[in-house]
Protein backbone atom coordinates (compact mmCIF):
# COMPACT_ATOMS: atom_id res chain seq x y z
CA UNK A 1 0.00 0.00 0.00
CA UNK A 2 1.49 3.32 -1.07
CA UNK A 3 1.73 5.84 1.87
CA UNK A 4 1.97 9.65 1.25
CA UNK A 5 3.70 11.77 3.56
CA UNK A 6 0.81 13.30 5.24
CA UNK A 7 -0.18 9.52 6.05
CA UNK A 8 3.27 8.74 8.07
CA UNK A 9 3.10 12.37 9.87
CA UNK A 10 -0.30 10.96 11.01
CA UNK A 11 1.23 7.87 11.87
CA UNK A 12 3.83 9.19 14.09
CA UNK A 13 1.64 11.37 15.83
CA UNK A 14 -0.54 8.83 16.17
CA UNK A 15 1.95 6.18 17.61
CA UNK A 16 2.97 8.68 20.12
CA UNK A 17 -0.46 9.52 21.23
CA UNK A 18 -0.85 5.40 21.73
CA UNK A 19 2.30 5.45 23.66
CA UNK A 20 1.61 7.83 26.33
CA UNK A 21 -2.06 7.20 26.28
CA UNK A 22 -0.96 3.52 27.15
CA UNK A 23 1.07 3.94 29.95
CA UNK A 24 -1.24 6.46 31.25
CA UNK A 25 -3.71 4.31 31.92
CA UNK A 26 -2.34 1.86 33.13
CA UNK A 27 -0.90 4.20 36.21
CA UNK A 28 -3.67 3.45 38.60
CA UNK A 29 -4.94 -0.49 39.70
CA UNK A 30 -8.18 -0.58 41.04
CA UNK A 31 -9.91 -3.33 43.44
CA UNK A 32 -13.16 -4.92 43.41
CA UNK A 33 -14.34 -3.02 40.19
CA UNK A 34 -17.96 -4.41 38.78
CA UNK A 35 -17.44 -6.12 35.97
CA UNK A 36 -19.13 -3.68 33.54
CA UNK A 37 -17.04 -1.09 33.94
CA UNK A 38 -13.99 -0.35 31.57
CA UNK A 39 -11.15 0.38 33.48
CA UNK A 40 -9.27 1.94 30.58
CA UNK A 41 -12.09 3.88 29.78
CA UNK A 42 -12.29 5.06 33.06
CA UNK A 43 -9.30 6.26 33.12
CA UNK A 44 -9.49 7.98 29.01
CA UNK A 45 -12.28 10.07 30.91
CA UNK A 46 -10.80 11.06 33.58
CA UNK A 47 -6.95 11.67 32.14
CA UNK A 48 -8.41 13.27 28.76
CA UNK A 49 -11.23 14.92 29.86
CA UNK A 50 -10.92 15.32 33.05
CA UNK A 51 -14.14 14.20 34.67
CA UNK A 52 -15.91 11.30 35.07
CA UNK A 53 -19.66 10.30 36.04
CA UNK A 54 -20.46 7.21 38.09
CA UNK A 55 -24.11 6.62 37.93
CA UNK A 56 -26.80 3.30 38.03
CA UNK A 57 -29.61 5.19 36.25
CA UNK A 58 -28.62 3.73 32.65
CA UNK A 59 -29.32 -0.20 32.31
CA UNK A 60 -31.12 -2.15 34.80
CA UNK A 61 -29.46 -0.63 38.16
CA UNK A 62 -25.69 -1.64 37.11
CA UNK A 63 -23.05 0.78 38.30
CA UNK A 64 -21.11 2.46 35.16
CA UNK A 65 -18.47 5.46 34.63
CA UNK A 66 -19.15 7.11 31.91
CA UNK A 67 -18.11 10.73 30.59
CA UNK A 68 -20.02 13.81 31.33
CA UNK A 69 -19.79 17.84 31.74
CA UNK A 70 -21.40 19.83 33.87
CA UNK A 71 -24.22 22.45 33.37
CA UNK A 72 -26.37 24.86 35.49
CA UNK A 73 -27.21 25.53 39.03
CA UNK A 74 -23.72 26.79 39.75
CA UNK A 75 -21.87 26.56 43.18
CA UNK A 76 -20.49 28.92 44.71
CA UNK A 77 -17.13 28.08 43.09
CA UNK A 78 -18.80 27.86 39.31
CA UNK A 79 -19.09 23.82 39.31
CA UNK A 80 -22.60 22.73 37.73
CA UNK A 81 -24.71 21.15 40.24
CA UNK A 82 -26.76 19.87 36.99
CA UNK A 83 -24.80 16.59 35.03
CA UNK A 84 -25.29 15.71 31.56
CA UNK A 85 -24.02 11.95 31.12
CA UNK A 86 -23.22 10.69 27.75
CA UNK A 87 -22.47 6.58 27.05
CA UNK A 88 -20.28 5.84 24.28
CA UNK A 89 -23.61 4.45 21.97
CA UNK A 90 -25.19 7.64 22.19
CA UNK A 91 -27.13 7.50 25.54
CA UNK A 92 -27.93 10.83 27.91
CA UNK A 93 -29.22 11.59 30.93
CA UNK A 94 -29.88 14.51 32.93
CA UNK A 95 -28.27 13.64 36.53
CA UNK A 96 -27.75 15.83 39.75
CA UNK A 97 -24.35 15.71 41.24
CA UNK A 98 -24.07 14.14 44.61
CA UNK A 99 -28.01 13.15 44.16
CA UNK A 100 -28.34 10.26 41.74
CA UNK A 101 -24.45 10.14 40.85
CA UNK A 102 -20.95 11.06 41.29
CA UNK A 103 -18.68 13.08 39.66
CA UNK A 104 -14.71 12.47 40.15
CA UNK A 105 -11.94 14.58 38.79
CA UNK A 106 -9.03 13.62 37.67
CA UNK A 107 -6.77 15.54 40.02
CA UNK A 108 -7.14 18.39 42.85
CA UNK A 109 -6.96 21.07 39.87
CA UNK A 110 -9.86 19.45 38.05
CA UNK A 111 -7.83 19.18 34.94
CA UNK A 112 -6.88 16.61 32.32
CA UNK A 113 -3.06 15.72 31.18
CA UNK A 114 -3.61 17.29 28.23
CA UNK A 115 0.39 16.84 27.67
CA UNK A 116 -0.23 13.76 26.42
CA UNK A 117 -1.60 15.15 23.64
CA UNK A 118 0.87 18.21 23.06
CA UNK A 119 4.00 15.81 23.89
CA UNK A 120 2.74 13.09 21.61
CA UNK A 121 2.65 16.13 18.47
CA UNK A 122 6.37 17.10 19.59
CA UNK A 123 7.28 13.81 19.73
CA UNK A 124 5.29 13.16 16.02
CA UNK A 125 7.06 15.66 14.63
CA UNK A 126 10.35 14.99 15.55
CA UNK A 127 10.18 11.15 14.25
CA UNK A 128 8.85 13.09 10.79
CA UNK A 129 12.21 15.25 11.10
CA UNK A 130 14.29 11.57 11.44
CA UNK A 131 12.00 10.69 8.37
CA UNK A 132 13.89 13.38 6.28
CA UNK A 133 17.01 13.57 7.86
CA UNK A 134 17.04 9.84 6.50
CA UNK A 135 15.87 10.69 2.96
CA UNK A 136 18.70 13.22 2.52
CA UNK A 137 21.31 10.93 3.60
CA UNK A 138 20.08 8.48 0.94
CA UNK A 139 20.22 9.86 -2.22
CA UNK A 140 22.44 9.50 -4.82
CA UNK A 141 24.73 12.32 -7.37
CA UNK A 142 23.05 12.88 -9.99
CA UNK A 143 25.61 12.63 -13.38
CA UNK A 144 25.22 14.62 -16.75
CA UNK A 145 26.17 13.54 -19.61
CA UNK A 146 27.00 15.05 -22.86
CA UNK A 147 24.86 12.49 -24.93
CA UNK A 148 22.53 8.93 -24.55
CA UNK A 149 26.00 6.96 -25.53
CA UNK A 150 27.76 8.83 -22.59
CA UNK A 151 24.93 7.94 -20.12
CA UNK A 152 24.82 4.01 -21.24
CA UNK A 153 28.75 3.41 -20.53
CA UNK A 154 28.54 5.64 -16.86
CA UNK A 155 25.02 3.48 -16.05
CA UNK A 156 27.15 0.67 -17.03
CA UNK A 157 30.41 1.68 -15.06
CA UNK A 158 27.70 1.85 -12.19
CA UNK A 159 26.57 -1.89 -12.52
CA UNK A 160 30.36 -3.04 -12.65
CA UNK A 161 30.98 -1.13 -9.52
CA UNK A 162 28.16 -2.39 -7.86
CA UNK A 163 28.65 -6.24 -8.90
CA UNK A 164 32.35 -5.53 -7.75
CA UNK A 165 33.97 -5.19 -11.59
CA UNK A 166 36.93 -3.17 -11.85
CA UNK A 167 36.45 0.13 -13.73
CA UNK A 168 39.29 1.14 -15.82
CA UNK A 169 39.92 5.16 -15.57
CA UNK A 170 41.17 6.65 -18.88
CA UNK A 171 43.49 9.62 -18.73
CA UNK A 172 42.14 12.42 -20.51
CA UNK A 173 44.68 11.97 -23.56
CA UNK A 174 43.23 8.77 -24.66
CA UNK A 175 39.55 10.28 -23.70
CA UNK A 176 40.33 12.84 -27.06
CA UNK A 177 41.57 9.75 -29.33
CA UNK A 178 38.21 8.55 -29.15
CA UNK A 179 36.56 11.77 -29.02
CA UNK A 180 34.94 11.28 -25.96
CA UNK A 181 34.41 14.32 -23.94
CA UNK A 182 37.20 14.59 -20.78
CA UNK A 183 34.31 16.16 -18.61
CA UNK A 184 31.27 14.65 -16.61
CA UNK A 185 29.01 17.23 -14.60
CA UNK A 186 28.30 15.53 -11.38
CA UNK A 187 25.49 17.75 -9.37
CA UNK A 188 25.88 15.86 -5.38
CA UNK A 189 22.47 16.09 -4.07
CA UNK A 190 23.36 13.21 -1.37
CA UNK A 191 24.26 15.18 2.18
CA UNK A 192 26.08 12.96 4.47
CA UNK A 193 26.70 15.49 7.05
CA UNK A 194 22.86 15.32 7.81
CA UNK A 195 24.06 11.86 9.50
CA UNK A 196 25.51 13.69 12.29
CA UNK A 197 21.94 15.34 12.82
CA UNK A 198 20.04 12.24 13.00
CA UNK A 199 21.62 11.44 16.31
CA UNK A 200 21.19 14.47 17.86
CA UNK A 201 17.15 14.67 17.10
CA UNK A 202 16.91 11.00 18.28
CA UNK A 203 18.42 11.93 21.51
CA UNK A 204 16.06 14.72 21.32
CA UNK A 205 13.42 12.40 21.14
CA UNK A 206 14.21 10.34 23.87
CA UNK A 207 14.95 13.68 26.34
CA UNK A 208 10.95 14.55 25.19
CA UNK A 209 10.19 11.35 26.50
CA UNK A 210 11.94 11.42 30.07
CA UNK A 211 10.73 15.26 30.37
CA UNK A 212 7.05 13.76 30.13
CA UNK A 213 7.46 10.71 32.05
CA UNK A 214 9.51 12.80 34.96
CA UNK A 215 6.55 14.93 35.58
CA UNK A 216 4.57 11.48 36.08
CA UNK A 217 6.49 9.97 38.78
CA UNK A 218 9.29 8.51 36.77
CA UNK A 219 12.81 10.75 37.46
CA UNK A 220 14.79 9.15 34.84
CA UNK A 221 16.68 12.00 34.44
CA UNK A 222 17.72 11.62 38.08
CA UNK A 223 18.68 7.52 37.75
CA UNK A 224 22.07 8.74 36.82
CA UNK A 225 23.67 11.47 38.83
CA UNK A 226 25.75 13.65 36.35
CA UNK A 227 28.98 15.33 37.53
CA UNK A 228 27.11 19.13 38.03
CA UNK A 229 24.11 17.35 40.14
CA UNK A 230 23.86 17.42 43.93
CA UNK A 231 22.53 14.64 45.92
CA UNK A 232 20.15 17.37 46.99
CA UNK A 233 19.28 18.33 43.75
CA UNK A 234 18.68 14.56 42.46
CA UNK A 235 16.20 14.17 45.62
CA UNK A 236 14.46 17.26 44.49
CA UNK A 237 14.40 15.69 40.78
CA UNK A 238 12.38 12.70 42.59
CA UNK A 239 10.55 14.74 45.39
CA UNK A 240 8.85 16.98 42.17
CA UNK A 241 8.29 13.64 39.95
CA UNK A 242 5.89 12.35 42.74
CA UNK A 243 3.70 15.46 43.06
CA UNK A 244 1.06 14.93 40.07
CA UNK A 245 1.01 10.48 40.20
CA UNK A 246 0.06 11.21 44.23
CA UNK A 247 -2.25 14.29 43.20
CA UNK A 248 -4.30 11.95 40.92
CA UNK A 249 -3.91 9.44 43.20
CA UNK A 250 -5.44 11.22 46.30
CA UNK A 251 -8.49 12.82 43.67
CA UNK A 252 -9.52 9.10 42.67
CA UNK A 253 -9.52 7.92 46.42
CA UNK A 254 -11.85 10.75 47.23
CA UNK A 255 -13.98 10.14 44.34
CA UNK A 256 -13.83 6.32 45.49
CA UNK A 257 -15.24 6.99 48.97
CA UNK A 258 -18.23 8.77 47.77
CA UNK A 259 -19.24 6.05 45.25
CA UNK A 260 -18.57 3.58 48.23
CA UNK A 261 -20.76 5.52 50.41
CA UNK A 262 -24.01 6.12 47.19
CA UNK A 263 -23.78 2.71 45.88
CA UNK A 264 -22.50 0.45 48.55
CA UNK A 265 -19.53 -0.68 46.73
CA UNK A 266 -15.94 -1.22 47.99
CA UNK A 267 -14.17 -0.26 45.34
CA UNK A 268 -10.24 0.62 45.91
CA UNK A 269 -7.71 2.03 43.90
CA UNK A 270 -3.82 2.18 44.19
CA UNK A 271 -0.58 2.71 41.66
CA UNK A 272 0.52 0.12 40.10
CA UNK A 273 3.43 -1.48 40.14
CA UNK A 274 6.07 0.65 37.99
CA UNK A 275 4.72 3.41 39.71
CA UNK A 276 4.39 1.94 43.07
CA UNK A 277 8.56 0.99 42.51
CA UNK A 278 9.01 4.66 41.95
CA UNK A 279 7.22 6.21 44.97
CA UNK A 280 9.35 2.93 47.07
CA UNK A 281 12.59 4.69 45.65
CA UNK A 282 11.27 8.03 46.58
CA UNK A 283 10.53 7.12 50.39
CA UNK A 284 13.53 5.32 50.53
CA UNK A 285 15.96 8.44 49.37
CA UNK A 286 13.79 10.88 50.90
CA UNK A 287 13.20 9.23 54.28
CA UNK A 288 9.69 10.02 54.30
CA UNK A 289 6.73 7.74 55.41
CA UNK A 290 4.89 6.11 52.94
CA UNK A 291 1.20 7.05 50.93
CA UNK A 292 -0.81 5.39 53.30
CA UNK A 293 0.67 7.32 56.43
CA UNK A 294 2.98 4.36 57.90
CA UNK A 295 6.65 4.21 58.28
CA UNK A 296 8.89 2.82 55.93
CA UNK A 297 10.06 0.41 58.10
CA UNK A 298 7.77 -0.79 60.77
CA UNK A 299 10.53 -2.82 62.32
CA UNK A 300 13.03 -0.22 63.44
CA UNK A 301 12.95 0.94 66.73
CA UNK A 302 13.05 4.58 67.89
CA UNK A 303 16.22 6.31 68.37
CA UNK A 304 17.48 6.53 72.16
CA UNK A 305 16.65 10.15 73.75
CA UNK A 306 19.57 12.09 74.21
CA UNK A 307 21.23 12.62 77.66
CA UNK A 308 19.77 16.14 78.15
CA UNK A 309 15.96 14.82 77.68
CA UNK A 310 15.91 12.00 80.16
CA UNK A 311 13.01 12.35 82.51
CA UNK A 312 14.50 13.61 85.98
CA UNK A 313 13.78 10.43 87.50
CA UNK A 314 15.91 8.36 85.26
CA UNK A 315 18.49 10.55 86.35
CA UNK A 316 18.55 10.50 90.21
CA UNK A 317 18.92 6.51 89.86
CA UNK A 318 21.23 6.71 87.84
CA UNK A 319 23.24 9.41 90.67
CA UNK A 320 22.18 6.62 93.34
CA UNK A 321 23.56 3.85 91.05
CA UNK A 322 27.19 6.16 90.97
CA UNK A 323 26.74 6.55 94.83
CA UNK A 324 26.26 2.86 96.07
CA UNK A 325 29.38 2.22 93.83
CA UNK A 326 31.63 4.57 95.18
CA UNK A 327 30.63 3.78 99.07
CA UNK A 328 31.40 -0.09 98.13
CA UNK A 329 35.01 1.07 96.30
CA UNK A 330 35.89 2.70 99.88
CA UNK A 331 35.26 -0.12 101.90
Amino acid sequence: MKRTIEHRVYTHDYNARTQLLESHVSMFEYGNLPDDINKMFLEYYLQCESMVCWTDKFREEKLLAVECTLAGDLDPYGLGQDVVAVTRNGQSLNLKRDVDCIVGFNNKTMRPCADIFTDAQTLGEIQTSIDFLIFWTRLSPLVRTSDDKMREKVVEAFRNIKKGIPVTLASKNVLAEFGIPDEITVTDLTQPDFADKIQYTARLYDDVLRWHYTRYGHATNGSSKMAQQSVEEVDATLSQSMILPLSMLNARREMLEKVNAMFGTNITVELSGAWRAEVTTFENESGEASIDGSSDDPEKEPDAAPEDEKEPEDKKKEEEKDDDKTKDESN
